[in-house]
């Protein structure tokens, strides 16, 4: 037993020291591969070994995920030729990040004349965004040519909006002539929405003459909608000839739905004539029905031709057994 446990003690002892000096092994690959990345590209050019043909062959899964800077890169395991070809990667892709814009910039390790291009993009990204009047907008960041040039923009911006009644019009900044414009504007506006029957109409804007004008565009539109028989139709409006058009119209438009039987005719308002034609309607739908044998053929409104007709029709069908030819 002592022997064994004295064997287990050296065997443990053994994993210590291997495990220890693994990780000393990984510590000194990790501050190389650190102090390789803090080392500026022109001493790295100069210092770089030269690759062998064993280095320059295919490029290992690892290297091009350390390459493409992805979370799977260990770059315990490169060596210093590619570590360098990591790292300018990196650098490469930050530069692209930060004159993008991207949240993944780290401006610190940036050259002098990459912080110079990574500024001027950046104002040029906050100058287009005063331009189109984004909310993030640094006008602070403006030089004052610019701020001037955005002045025009918006005071531009605003004349057109105030032209096409936006609400979002401020009329305190227009000049004395576009305000004169605008107000011309809106007036002709007003004066369409009026004649049209619109809800934004403004009658208290409307001079006689347009008054008058409206008034003659609503008496006709109203006629029109009491010609077609329309709910919006207001008889107090129309005159003693439109009146009479208006009934003759409605007049036609129920005979016609008594001939055809619709649910919407009103028979007290058929002449004699009219209700005879729509009698006659009635009974040649009925006879069609008890021709073709339907429970909703009535009987009562068969004349005796219509009933040899039937008869017929009968003796058709059961001469088919029954079925309807």
């Amino acid at each position: 037993m002592e022997g064994m446990d004295y064997l287990d003690f050296r065997r443990s002892t053994s994993l210590q020291m291997h495990d220890k000096a693994r990780s000393t092994v990984c510590r000194c690959r990790l501050y190389l591969a650190f102090l390789v990345l803090l080392t500026p590209l022109g001493s790295l050019a100069e210092d770089r070994p030269k690759m062998t043909e064993k280095q320059s062959g295919p490029v290992s899964k690892n290297l091009s995920a350390c390459v493409a800077g992805l979370p799977s890169c260990d770059i315990s395991t490169l060596s210093p030729s590619e570590v360098y070809s990591v790292a300018a990667e990196a650098r490469k892709r930050n530069f692209k990040n930060c004159v993008s814009g991207a949240a993944s910039c780290d401006p610190l390790r940036l050259t002098s004349e990459e912080n110079r291009v990574f500024r001027d993009a950046a104002l040029q990204r906050n100058l287009t965004r005063c331009s189109n009047g984004l909310p993030n907008c640094d006008p602070l960041a403006l030089a004052s040519e610019q701020i001037k040039h955005l002045k025009e923009l918006k005071s531009a911006r605003n004349y057109e909006v105030c032209l096409h009644g936006s609400p979002a019009c401020d009329p305190l900044v227009l000049t004395p002539a576009q305000l004169a414009e605008v107000a011309d504007k809106f007036k002709r506006r007003n004066f369409d929405d009026c004649v049209s029957g619109l809800l934004s109409c403004d009658p208290t804007r409307l001079s006689r003459e347009e008054q008058a004008a409206v008034v003659q565009g609503r008496n006709k539109r109203n006629y029109g909608n009491c010609l077609n028989g329309l709910a919006s139709c207001d008889p107090l409006q129309l005159t003693r000839e439109e009146t009479a058009q208006m009934n003759a119209g409605r007049d036609k438009r129920n005979l016609h739905n008594c001939v055809n039987g619709f649910p919407s005719c009103d028979p007290m308002r058929l002449s004699n004539a009219d209700q005879s034609e729509a009698a006659a309607a009635l009974r040649e739908r009925n006879v069609v029905l008890c021709v073709g044998g339907s429970v909703l053929c009535d009987p009562s409104l068969l004349k005796a031709p219509d009933l040899v007709r039937i008869s017929e029709a009968y003796q058709r069908r059961m001469a088919l057994g029954g079925r309807k030819p």
